[in-house]
């Protein structure tokens, strides 16, 4: 079995006190319109495989809530990997407002929400994200997110911020995404979601 397939089978978890469950494989994104890094020819796009590995509500003070503005109510907040066709992984921490999107935690963590959160803002709460501002840089990484990537520490990455923005251009979403060194192009063209075509 090989690096792809290994992400793909399903994954067996332990719960202290009730038992060993098979959980769902993750999926693939579909219409991934920031993490298109491309094959060695140029010609494809690498497959992605995400997970939750923390979701929840923060009353933190960041650049989230700079963009997002104050929010008594806190924000959620989502890390998540992502695996790049087994290659590497990426880090990322998406935040949106707790009084706006606070039911989304209420729902099952069914795997969709690491494939799409801005599916489920549109779906669901009749929020679609209709363009997105991103800023990137290259800068040393903390030794927690190189732990997460799985490189030595020390190293350098780029950083890509993302602002999902909704109607009225309001900002709805706020994003960072850590990423490795890699030679794998990333293609940044796209900054309009996809699920506007459903």
């Amino acid at each position: 079995m090989d690096d792809v397939d290994a992400v793909r089978v399903r994954v067996v978890r332990r719960e202290h006190g009730r038992g060993t469950f098979v959980g769902q494989p993750p999926r693939a994104i579909e219409d991934n319109w920031h993490f298109r890094f491309l094959t060695d020819d140029g010609r494809g796009v690498l497959a992605v495989y995400s997970k939750v590995v923390e979701r929840g509500l923060v009353h933190l003070v960041g650049p989230w809530s700079n963009v997002l503005g104050d929010d008594p109510a806190g924000f959620v907040r989502f890390n998540r990997l992502f695996d790049v066709s087994g290659k590497f992984v990426c880090y990322s921490e998406f935040y949106i407002s707790a009084t706006r999107f606070g039911g989304i935690l209420n729902r099952p963590n069914d795997g969709r929400e690491a494939a799409n959160l801005r599916k489920i803002l549109a779906a669901e709460f009749r929020t679609p994200t209709l363009y997105l501002r991103q800023r990137a840089r290259v800068e040393p990484l903390t030794e927690r997110i190189c732990e997460l990537l799985a490189i030595d520490r020390g190293s350098s990455g780029m950083k890509l911020e993302l602002i999902g923005h909704g109607f009225e251009d309001a900002p709805i979403s706020y994003q960072t995404i850590w990423i490795p060194p890699t030679h794998y192009l990333l293609d940044l063209s796209r900054v309009r979601p996809f699920e506007l075509k459903e």
